[in-house]
């Protein structure tokens, strides 16, 4: 027979480890593994994707002054930014481990000013559960590896929102603690594009509360610091970003109708114009906390602003002001209020959720485990299937990356043959053609389905033509005539050049949508100089199209 007093000494023993926990361990815990999950997904160097691909392409091409320059690949950034990611790309000459390291320092940071602000401002229970979301939300870990500089906008607001609250009780604030406030609001100003936002939001609740204080000297000193981070951001937005936005033609075209709307209506004259706040909502909270969640952060989030509002108003204030002032420039046709522009809103969410809970936990004591359980579930749902969704620790099943279609091009190709491509997979064809062998390939590039025809593909000169992420109508091509990519993560097909004359000949006339009569101009051709970095130029199919009519 087992022996029962030996078992029960073993039980015993662990349930008394287990008593040992107590908050701090599990604070911790939810701290080590956002580090991990930043780390892995750093760690994992997946390629390069769209506007990644664009951007890199800039850095890799230019240095010093010519960054300050319009952007290729209709890119805006900002220029301090800009600097800090080219000197690491320069210097470890690796796009997806140099060009993301600054993103992962500031993810790593952000987490651990999260961490504190949770400690400061909330119970132990409470502080682990925000923690705990925050370290596993999708949007905080992915633009922790991103050539993106969206997690410096949300470490801006995290670092002053912190040093903000470790200051609001004091009498009277020292020379150095204003010049460091200042410092951040001008660093800010020159390396995010949140500045007008976050700085004017936390600096404005600084100001009045150091004026509630009669601390005149911290009101003139830190007017004075925001005003000339202001006027530092107001220069580069006449410069530098209206340069870039002009150059780019992201105003203009399909790209411009994005983001109009993207403003917000004001004043709303129509139920359309009403509808857009809580449409816009949905959608924000869908991108920061995926679709399975986002309502329920909306709830939480309502809820906890309350609450807030009556418990600690200085911390409300720095939570709140920044989406009002977001909202306002929006009204103003200044700031488009788009998820990836606003990513501070994700810790400020999960602080607001946090508070409305601690005050359930507080009214249910005895149920504390079950509501922290369900509620750390139910906010985290969205980001779980966003890591799915999104192949995250799988990357190479991502359709964002393309390195199984180029080693299946590689492998294949011959001389003869022209690989054709859209805007969406050339900036990383061109970042990567070369670790692939394909730098004196043949390529060219075309818009969409409707631009090739039977004298350009003879124009082409080619026995095959490859195709990486093709056409979402020439489906219809595959179905009809059993061509097909290889499996989901290898988008890449190869076309017999007379079998596709044909093919496309069937399309067009059965007047299939891959043929729309949209007034899309199959001979404009882009400017594709500034993007070739001395590989074989492509054909000019818009220049030969204008020459055939």
């Amino acid at each position: 027979m087992p022996n029962i007093t030996e078992g029960s000494g073993v039980l015993g023993s662990l349930q008394a480890k287990l008593g040992g926990l107590n908050w701090s361990h599990f604070l911790a815990a939810a701290l080590v593994v956002g580090v991990l999950l930043r780390l892995i997904h750093y760690g994992l160097g997946r390629m390069l994707w769209l506007d990644e691909a664009m951007l890199t392409v800039n850095l890799v091409s230019r240095s010093g002054a010519d960054l300050f320059a319009p952007l290729d690949f209709r890119q805006v950034a900002p220029p301090g930014w800009l600097i800090l990611t080219d000197a690491f790309v320069d210097t470890t000459k690796n796009y997806a481990y140099g060009g993301r390291f600054p993103a992962l320092i500031a993810g790593l940071a952000g987490l651990w000013v999260f961490y504190k602000i949770c400690l400061s401002q909330l119970s132990k229970p409470a502080a682990f559960l925000a923690v705990a979301v925050f370290a596993g939300n999708f949007s905080a870990v992915y633009y922790s590896a991103e050539v993106k500089p969206y997690g410096f906008d949300m470490l801006l607001w995290l670092v002053l929102a912190w040093l903000a609250l470790k200051l609001i009780d004091l009498e009277r604030l020292s020379v150095s603690q204003i010049a460091t406030l200042v410092g951040l609001f001008l660093i800010g100003s020159f390396t995010t594009f949140v500045a007008p936002i976050v700085v004017g939001a936390i600096g404005g609740c600084l100001i009045v509360n150091r004026y509630l204080k009669r601390d005149m000297r911290a009101v003139l000193m830190l007017g004075a610091g925001a005003a000339i981070a202001a006027v530092v951001f107001l220069i580069l937005s006449l410069t530098i970003y209206k340069t870039q936005v002009d150059a780019s033609g992201i105003s203009d075209g399909g790209m411009g109708n994005y983001f109009s709307r993207l403003y917000a209506p004001f004043p709303p004259l129509s139920i359309d114009d009403i509808a857009w706040y809580p449409t816009v909502a949905e959608d924000l909270f869908a991108d920061w906390f995926g679709l399975q969640s986002s309502f329920f952060m909306i709830f939480l989030a309502i809820c906890g602003a309350v609450i807030m509002l009556r418990k600690k108003v200085w911390l409300a204030g720095f939570c709140l002001a920044p989406p009002v002032i977001a909202v306002v420039l929006s009204m103003a046709q200044l700031y488009p209020v788009m998820a990836r522009l606003m990513l501070y809103m994700v810790p400020i969410i999960i602080l607001l959720a946090a508070f409305a809970l601690e005050r359930l936990m507080q009214e249910a004591k005895g149920s504390v485990p079950v509501i922290l359980a369900g509620a750390v579930v139910f906010m985290s749902l969205g980001s779980a299937a966003n890591y799915a969704y999104e192949s995250t620790f799988a990357p190479n099943q991502s359709n964002r990356d393309i390195s199984n279609e180029l080693a299946t091009i590689s492998e294949h190709v011959t001389e003869q043959d022209v690989v054709l491509l859209t805007r969406w997979s050339l900036p990383p064809y061109l970042l990567y053609r070369q670790a692939y062998g394909l730098q004196d390939q043949r390529w060219a590039i075309v818009e969409r389905a409707a631009c090739m025809t039977e004298p350009t593909i003879d124009h082409l000169a080619a026995d095959r033509i490859w195709l990486i992420n093709p056409f979402l109508s020439w489906r219809q091509l595959d179905n009809r005539f059993n061509v097909a990519p290889k499996s989901q993560a290898d988008s890449s097909i190869v076309y017999e050049s007379t079998e596709l004359v044909e093919w496309l000949g069937w399309m067009r006339e059965n007047e299939l949508e891959a043929f729309p009569d949209d007034g899309f101009d199959c001979t404009k051709v882009r400017a594709l100089d500034p993007f070739l970095q001395g590989g074989v130029a492509p054909i000019q199919l818009g220049a030969f199209i204008a020459e055939s009519k």
